[in-house]
């Protein structure tokens, strides 16, 4: 046990508030193969971020490419054909390339997106599994009206992502004196 570290479960498909986290409290979320199997990769990258402080780190590490294998071992549970947004996975699968997971991190504000290994991962062509870091710019998109993030989301003939006006940017405050004060603003 680590005094300085607390171990949680976390639903990072539901907002992080349903599980009494505080918004903009946290240096560094791991996340070992999991976001792949969720609905929405942009929905689940915004519910991980609202926990991040401001330059805070989201560490992946993901399958990155389709394999035989995995597909008939973890294509048996529910959980592995669970994404709705095909556009942004491979072909018959729910996982991402490195190109795919730095377009969406990017797209949703993590400035800097690091691959430690991108060296090994070049000379072995796409690798099977890979590790990202993306730094938080302290900027989460929320939605007002409680519809999809997707269905508000328009794209351009560029492929740049235009929000629509039920969709904000919010900076989570990180100074116990901010947070209070957007809590008082806030009831």
């Amino acid at each position: 046990k680590y005094s300085k570290v607390e171990y949680r479960i976390l639903n990072i498909e539901e907002d992080v508030d349903c599980h009494g986290y505080d918004k903009g409290n946290v240096d560094v979320v791991i996340a070992a193969n999991v976001l792949h199997a969720t609905r929405d990769i942009a929905i689940s990258l915004r519910n991980a971020k609202v926990l991040l402080k401001t330059h805070g780190w989201l560490i992946l590490n993901e399958g990155a490419n389709v394999q035989d294998f995995a597909t008939l071992t973890f294509g048996l549970l529910a959980g592995w054909w669970l994404y709705e947004d095909e556009d942004r996975r491979l072909p018959g699968s729910p996982l991402l390339t490195p190109g795919m997971w730095e377009r969406i991190l990017k797209d949703e504000g993590f400035d800097r997106v690091l691959f430690p290994a991108k060296e090994t991962e070049i000379r072995k062509n796409l690798p099977h599994h890979l590790v990202v870091m993306a730094q938080s710019n302290g900027l989460v998109r929320k939605n007002l009206t409680g519809a999809p993030m997707k269905e508000s989301l328009s794209k351009t003939g560029t492929g740049d992502l235009h929000l629509s006006r039920q969709q904000v940017t919010e900076q989570i405050p990180t100074r116990p004196r901010e947070k209070s004060q957007l809590i008082e603003k806030t009831i």
